[in-house]
């Protein structure tokens, strides 16, 4: 800036020219930076996705307020719409351009903080925003992680989002999956609980085989054609239990046939009444003048037969129609079927009481003991302190009355030793558990996908006769869908081991039998978790009191009076429901049928609880598989009327919170339940003394807060949200004071989620933490949360733009996009690394120098266009060249990355751990040294990978983006060296990388689709030296092909039209006649190309050095041994395999295999002499000679060919006639002729 106006600088001298020109000599001077220039003259960020013209979101194409929303034909700023981001931009804008809150429009512009929720009118798949090749940098992240928390969370098991209407997508779609297998589950039980006796011997068959087909739904739902063969049977068995009562509605029947169906209706086994009747019908339909009417006579062929399912059983068949758009999504919470197998009443009762009393990270709400809006009104906190012990306790009731039962998985035979809680945490911490778990014993671990297991003896105390907490825990760690049949928990295969010495060899029994001492890894690990305190007891509760069956007896009358009128529901209460009436209910009264008793009342009411807080849409409950979501539809929700919210006295609530402006009290009910009522007295008389348009926003001390308490003040729906999620139930601020004579059960259901309890849990686990930090940690976290929830559901509008607007993926986008939902679904970003370390370097020229390149086969060499090596040796106006290296961290020899610190004094670079013990303090620069995968430019050179790099110092990086996945791989790297070096010394910290589970970059060029889909389904041993094996995942079909068509699609730019490089038979064959020819012209014995090359894989010095094929096995030991190459044609690509073959290293850098085929001399075979030293030529040089004749590229490619077609090769070899012909000498037993 010269003066009043703004001139640009076009490079140094100008710059340099203004700073001499514009000063006076001799006078300090002030140098004042400008970063870019204020709006409206700065550009719009991320052109690279908006409004850019290479953008996919083209400016002439799109436009402004699809995305922004406001008024697009406003001319000045305050009619545009804005909305400030805080109270005071709300305050600057007001002053300076005149704004002011318009609500007169009513799409006004989203505020900073939720403008990513646009994005969810065009793109109605979430995984449509990850971050991708041509986006590194996640284009919506908040957005995302809104997204990410309502799925962790469960809302939708309440609140519906049904992305259709009708057949047409209005917006993202998440909704629970059809109960198909819970009501399978149910009718199994209801079948095996049928009195014996109550179906004739001769439709048992029948009934079995119904049980069989829902035994086959409950484990596979999504089979369509068993699900509707079972719907189809137990449809067509409740029309026969029906087919009386249609009946004896036809007032044309004889009062005889009409006693007949009465006796069918009361004994349907008496087949002679039932023969009788049948007859009639038939008869009377062949009457001229029938007496019976002709749906009468239609029910005659289901007359023939009485039903084999309960009643109950047959209310179960429409849970198994088909539905035009099924929800996808399983329940977030666990099965409660069996839950009187895994927990006491005790337990869970306190885990309904307050889940974070249990578990800190529990993501389950609390639905009680949230009172902190009733101080107010002593009357309706009193009530609500006696009725919600008694609703905990009957909620405890139903569930364990109702709870069916489970076998625990039985001992294995074989197994000799008790359990050890040492072997349990090294199983625990290599078999896979920290890839979805935390425990404290590591605290390194910090997956979330799964619950912290840290405690878990607080919650599991089971310990009786027949049922036990910790047979529970070792029969889910060993089969989880036993207990829980669509769990995400995988099968981890810990079936029983030998126990080893020190030497790694078995340890045998002592009773002189040979056998192998065998322990139990399941059984281990439960030890392990539970801790060897562990004693378990009865966990049972006390008997009521009488003020407590009081209680009850009011809280159940409550219930009832919403059924029936107050005399009626008094009465029933007294003494029960008569049968006759019972008959005609559908709800929970019939519980009360019969005689009231305690366990009547408590089951009763623990029912009606269940149905109002809407458990079953987190939890299969038994009696509750057809449950509907009990929330509000939030399929449009952006869009709802701020009319039609329900804001009652939430304004005089807020007030009171923050004191007339203070807002030091926060909003979490952790605090204000934690003190004798003091802050919450201060609160309710504070609301009751400020008028809340007295409270200013500008005042309170959190900008966060403050724009939504504004957003409260004018009933807009973004502080409507805000306080929903932070306090759901202040919305009953004076509205349940008894003046205003509310009903119990009208009290606002929507329980706290415990936003945040991670961040407070992680913040507490960190040495010297006081509760300011926790505190703190807590509510930064809680807020970013809520707004992240809030995003996604402010961009629920259901108004998707017209067709062309609306994102629709290529082939290969949609199944990278279907597939990152699977991906998510069971974690495998847990295990396995997906996506490389990427760093953008900047460095001057010859500060990093590419190697002189290695003679590798032609078709490796990496292509670079003229452009981008041009481009690789342009200097930036700093003189700094430009690259991106493609990688991980190089592993030191504690497992861990190689980090590194500037030693000035000798101007290099040294460990940094070498560092910390010399010098005191931390050092100014650190280095990091870095395994290339990828080949890239260097100053116009190819670096390879495997290269050799300098250190990259810190200062030369300009941009890291983080592998994405592999954490449990990066940890389990050192603890695996570590248990490894107790066998095995001289292990490197490189080797333990092919112990874990691997990487899966390019994982769609490597294995066929084919291939990888099956194993998915049924994984098997491949890599023998693994520390663990891949995991059983409770995945369907589907599911499995969805992700090999994710690794094909990332891996080929072209899917689906790629290809495999297969050779034809034709191909072989005239590359085998090649073959034969050059052995001619060599004066060799005639062979095949594919003998001379099994010939090369089996021999010693060949790929059975360290691979087994088929049942010749390799004398390596398993951890040095590789995969078994007799299965290879089916697994891997051929492409890949002769990449692989020709540089194991360029594919996998951190692989230990050798170059087989050198494509400098090939594969060659010392001559050895009698005594087995190599024979000498002329030159004394070792003879050598070839077994696959030709040269190297030829070599590799006749082992391609072999192993690629092994198969086909094995069985060209084999006799089929020759198996088949039996000599009759062998004494074998001939078939004889018929009639012999």
């Amino acid at each position: 800036q010269v003066g009043q106006r703004w001139e640009q600088l076009t490079g140094r001298p100008a710059a340099e020219r203004y700073l001499v020109e514009q000063v006076e000599w001799g006078k300090p001077i002030t140098l004042r930076y400008r970063r870019g220039v204020p709006n409206p003259f700065s550009s719009h960020p991320r052109l690279d996705l908006f409004v850019g013209s290479l953008s996919p979101h083209k400016l002439q194409d799109f436009g402004c307020t699809i995305c922004h929303e406001g008024q697009g034909s406003a001319t000045q700023f305050k009619w545009a719409s804005h909305t400030p981001n805080t109270p005071a931009q709300a305050a600057e804008w007001a002053r300076k351009h005149g704004w002011f809150d318009n609500h007169h429009w009513i799409f006004p512009m989203r505020p900073e903080r939720f403008v990513e929720s646009s994005c969810l009118k065009c793109h109605h798949e979430i995984e449509q925003l990850l971050p991708s090749e041509r986006f590194p940098e996640p284009p919506a992240p908040t957005l995302v992680h809104g997204a990410d928390l309502v799925t962790q969370y469960g809302c939708y098991g309440c609140h519906e989002i049904n992305g259709y209407d009708g057949q047409k997508r209005i917006g993202p779609d998440l909704r629970n999956e059809p109960p198909y297998a819970p009501a399978a589950q149910q009718l199994a039980y209801l079948i095996d609980t049928q009195p014996p006796g109550q179906v004739p011997q001769p439709l048992v068959a029948q009934r079995t085989s119904i049980r069989q087909m829902a035994d086959q739904v409950a484990w596979h739902p999504e089979d369509a054609d068993d699900r509707r063969g079972l719907y189809q049977a137990v449809r067509e068995d409740a029309d026969r239990g029906a087919a009386v009562s249609k009946l004896l509605a036809d007032p044309g029947l004889p009062d005889a046939v009409r006693t007949l169906a009465r006796t069918i209706q009361d004994s349907p086994d008496d087949t002679k009444a039932r023969t009788e009747l049948v007859d009639w019908l038939e008869a009377d339909l062949k009457a001229v003048s029938p007496q019976a009417r002709t749906a009468s006579h239609n029910l005659a062929q289901l007359l023939k037969q009485p039903p084999v399912l309960t009643p109950a059983a047959h209310k179960l068949a429409n849970l198994w129609k088909d539905s035009e758009h099924p929800g996808t999504l399983r329940r977030v919470g666990p099965s409660l079927r069996y839950v009187a197998s895994k927990l006491g009443p005790a337990s869970l009762n306190r885990w309904i009481t307050n889940p974070q009393d249990v578990r800190p990270t529990s993501k389950m709400p609390r639905f009680y003991g949230l009172h902190d809006h009733l101080q107010s009104s002593p009357e309706a906190l009193a009530l609500a302190q006696r009725y919600e012990p008694l609703e905990i306790r009957a909620i405890t009731h139903y569930l364990t009355a109702r709870s069916q039962p489970f076998a625990y998985a039985p001992p294995a035979p074989e197994v000799s030793e008790p359990p050890d809680a040492n072997r349990g945490e090294v199983l625990f911490e290599t078999r896979g558990c920290l890839a979805c778990h935390q425990h404290n014993g590591t605290p390194q671990g910090e997956a979330n996908h799964g619950p912290n297991l840290t405690d878990l003896a607080a919650k599991l105390q089971l310990q009786s006769a027949d049922r036990s907490s910790k047979q529970w825990l070792r029969s889910w760690l060993l089969a989880p869908d036993r207990y829980h049949r669509r769990t995400v928990m995988p099968v981890t295969y810990l079936t029983p081991e030998p126990l080893r010495g020190p030497d790694g060899k078995p340890l045998v029994r002592d009773d002189g039998s040979g056998r192998p001492r065998m322990t139990d890894p399941a059984a281990d690990i439960a030890a392990y978790l539970l801790g060897p305190q562990w004693q378990g007891s009865s966990d049972e509760l006390p008997p009521l009191t009488e003020d407590q069956r009081e209680t009850l007896d009011e809280l159940a009358l409550t219930f009832l009076k919403t059924v029936f009128p107050t005399s009626q529901a008094e009465q029933y209460l007294e003494k029960g429901i008569p049968a006759q009436r019972a008959a005609t209910l559908k709800g929970a009264e019939i519980e009360l049928a019969g005689d009231v008793s305690e366990a009547k009342l408590l089951t009763y009411v623990g029912q009606r609880t269940i149905g109002r807080a809407g458990c079953a849409g987190c939890h299969d409950i038994p009696g509750f598989e057809g449950e509907k979501p009990i929330g509000t539809t939030m399929a449009d929700w952006g869009r709802k009327e701020t009319s039609k919210l329900a804001f009652e006295h939430i304004t005089h609530y807020v007030a009171g919170k923050y004191g007339g402006g203070h807002g030091d009290h926060g909003h979490d009910h952790h605090d204000q339940q934690g003190e004798a009522g003091e802050t919450a007295d201060h609160h309710a008389e504070a609301a009751g003394e400020h008028d809340p348009h007295e409270l200013d926003p500008l005042e309170i001390k959190d900008p966060t807060e403050g724009f939504f308490v504004a957003s409260l003040q004018h009933h807009q729906r973004e502080g409507f949200l805000w306080q929903k999620l932070n306090e759901p139930r202040s919305y009953d601020y004076k509205k349940v004071d008894p003046a205003n004579k509310p009903q119990y059960h009208d009290r606002l259901r929507m329980p706290l989620f415990p936003w945040g309890a991670e961040a407070a849990y992680a913040a507490a686990q960190q040495e010297g933490a006081d509760p300011d930090t926790i505190h703190a940690a807590e509510k930064e976290a809680r807020h970013r949360d809520i707004q992240a929830i809030m995003t996604f559901v402010l961009g629920l509008v259901a108004e998707p733009p017209a067709p062309q607007y609306i994102y629709d993926p290529n082939p290969r986008r949609r199944a990278i996009v279907e597939g990152e939902a699977v991906l998510a679904k069971f974690n495998c970003a847990g295990c396995h690394m997906l996506e490389l370390d990427r760093w953008n370097v900047a460095f001057r020229p010859g500060e990093i120098d590419a190697p002189a390149g290695s003679k590798i086969y032609p078709f490796l060499q990496p292509h670079f266009s003229t452009s981008q090596i041009e481009q690789s040796k342009k200097p930036d106006w700093r003189g700094r060249l430009h690259a991106e290296l493609v990688g991980m961290p190089r592993t030191n020899n504690d497992g861990h990355p190689e980090v590194m610190a500037w030693l000035a004094e000798d101007e290099e670079f040294i460990p940094l751990d070498e560092y910390r013990d010399e010098f005191e303090g931390e050092p100014d620069l650190l280095g990091y040294n870095v395994e290339i995968w990828q080949p890239t430019l260097l100053d116009g050179q190819t670096l390879l990978p495997k290269d050799p790099l300098p250190t990259i110092s810190q200062n030369m990086i300009t941009r890291h983006i983080a592998a994405r996945g592999g954490e449990f791989a990066r940890l389990l790297v050192p603890i695996a060296l570590q248990q490894v070096r107790q066998t095995e010394p001289g292990a490197a910290g490189q080797d333990a990388w092919a112990w874990v589970p691997p990487p899966l970059i390019g994982q769609g060029r490597k294995t066929q689709e084919t291939w990888l889909t099956e194993f998915l389904l049924q994984p098997f041993p491949i890599r023998p030296g693994v520390l663990l094996r891949m995991p059983k995942f409770n995945m369907s079909r589907s599911d499995a092909a969805r992700l090999a068509q994710y690794f094909a699609a990332t891996a080929h730019p072209n899917y689906p039209d790629h290809y495999e490089a297969r050779r034809s038979p034709a191909d072989l064959e005239a590359a085998n006649l090649r073959y034969q020819q050059h052995l001619q012209q060599l004066g060799l014995p005639s062979s095949t190309r594919l003998d001379d090359a099994l010939q090369l894989v089996v021999n010693k010095a060949g790929c059975v050095q360290c691979h087994s094929l088929g049942n010749l096995l390799t004398d390596q030991a398993a951890r040095a041994a590789g995969p078994n190459l007799g299965n290879v044609y089916r697994r891997l690509q051929p492409d890949y395999l002769k990449n692989w073959i020709a540089k194991p290293s360029f594919t996998l850098p951190y692989t230990k295999m050798q170059e087989l085929i050198p494509f400098d001399k090939g594969f060659l075979l010392t001559v050895l002499n009698e005594e087995g030293q190599p024979e000498l030529d002329a030159k004394g040089d070792p003879k050598t000679v070839q077994i696959v004749h030709g040269t190297a590229s030829q070599q590799l490619q006749a082992v391609v060919d072999l192993l690629a077609n092994f198969g086909e090769y094995v069985e060209s070899r084999t006799s089929i006639r020759g198996l088949a012909e039996r000599p009759e000498k062998a004494g074998e037993v001939t078939a004889s002729a018929p009639g012999e």
